[in-house]
């Protein structure tokens, strides 16, 4: 509560009015948006084929695009699936500031909506900027749902883990298709 609140201040302060986190055209993954979530994956899925298509000059017959299809769908399954919750979406090292009084400081969050509970987690430990092993990763993950509170059973820490490994790999495919889009589209070679 105290992140969400102090988010939707700044951006209060921001914007002159406070996001609507439940506009499904913002939302996107969220209460079971499911056409909005396939909205969303129709335009990355475009970015996607803008990387294989123009920068690295692939194509897919049809099985394998058929395949890479499933692929997509899951991991919008897989977000769905998750309770929403307040998200940054932009959630890394380069976006935190320790403040005088009050951390940390959060930048870039304009793009904040309702999403999935794993988006931030993922976002913060995967950081492209952060090297973080993997017994150190366990041990913000387990700190993390032991924050959420109660003690989640072997079952239950492992089929979060699932969730949390797909979701980075939706971000990573995410950040793939939009550098190919800068890419190819925009001809800003900066980010290949």
């Amino acid at each position: 509560p105290g992140l969400v609140q102090f988010t939707q201040r700044r951006a209060e302060h921001r914007l002159g009015v406070a996001p609507d986190l439940d506009d499904p055209l913002v939302v996107g993954l969220a209460d079971g948006m499911a056409a909005a979530a396939q909205a969303v994956l129709a335009q990355r899925r475009h970015d996607r084929v803008a990387l294989r298509a123009r920068h690295l000059q692939m194509s897919l017959d049809a099985d394998a695009a058929q395949s890479l299809a499933r692929v997509f769908d899951s991991l919008v399954a897989n977000a769905l699936e998750q309770p929403p919750v307040f998200v940054h979406r932009d959630y890394h090292s380069r976006n935190l500031m320790v403040c005088p009084g009050h951390n940390p400081g959060i930048l870039d969050f304009q793009d904040a909506v309702h999403g999935p509970l794993t988006y931030d987690l993922v976002s913060l430990l995967r950081d492209s900027y952060v090297d973080i092993n993997e017994d150190a990763l366990e041990d913000y993950i387990a700190y993390f749902l032991a924050f959420r509170g109660g003690t989640p059973s072997s079952d239950e820490r492992r089929e979060f883990r699932r969730r949390f490994d797909l979701m980075a790999l939706q971000r990573n495919l995410k950040a793939l298709g939009t550098f190919g889009y800068q890419t190819a589209t925009r001809r800003n070679p900066v980010y290949i």
